[in-house]
């Protein structure tokens, strides 16, 4: 019986995963969004209890975990989603850079216990588009003799041109670096908007983005 409820759940994952899309691509920094989980599955999936998704920050090259929306002091009891059935919650914009949102779900869970490996027949992720949380300022330059810099002010290089510097072409320089702290509070960096597209176009040339 555990099998055939494992074999089921798996053949529903596999044809009809869920989905998950936030109400914007872009967002400036404190500026609140509002992603959608739809389940278009005939089967009932479960979200977690307390925090139904994590947010993950792209950095040195990885998707990074953030501090979580909600502290929860437990977990709490794994959440039905229906078939058929989308659900619409808020997140916050707190940090420039680029994100997503990653929703653990499980399928053939025990509703009277958390969402878990032990308590589901079968958990994976769920994740988000990608998102770009913006910065205050719109005074990035892009400069150096192949236009390859992204700063906060124009600087001079040697004109040795690399072939990866194509890639920063069609790429954003905006203020969604790392903050830093200034007399008049955290600003965002200025650098390359870390997008799926310009990291994919900077790893065929083996430059880590």
């Amino acid at each position: 019986m555990l099998l055939l409820r494992l074999t089921a759940a798996m053949l529903c994952l596999s044809l009809s995963a869920c989905f998950v899309w936030t109400d914007s691509g872009s967002y400036a920094k404190g500026e609140p969004g509002v992603v959608t989980f739809y389940n278009p599955s005939e089967m009932t999936a479960y979200l977690g209890g307390c925090t139904r998704f994590e947010k993950e920050r792209w950095e040195a090259g990885q998707w990074a975990p953030a501090a979580p929306e909600i502290s929860c002091l437990w977990e709490g009891y794994a959440q039905p989603v229906e078939a058929g059935v989308a659900i619409s919650e808020p997140f916050s914009n707190a940090s420039p850079g680029v994100w997503r949102l990653r929703y653990p779900t499980g399928w053939d869970c025990d509703p009277e216990a958390p969402l878990s490996d032990a308590h589901c027949a079968v958990l994976d992720d769920v994740v988000s588009n990608e998102f770009v949380v913006r910065g205050e300022g719109n005074d990035c330059v892009v400069s150096g003799c192949s236009g390859e810099v992204c700063g906060e002010s124009s600087v001079a290089t040697t004109c040795q041109y690399k072939p990866h510097y194509a890639c920063f072409r069609e790429a954003a320089c905006e203020r969604v670096g790392p903050e830093i702290d200034t007399t008049t509070g955290p600003v965002a960096r200025c650098a390359w908007v870390p997008t799926r597209a310009l990291r994919t176009c900077l790893a065929e040339y083996g430059v880590d983005s």
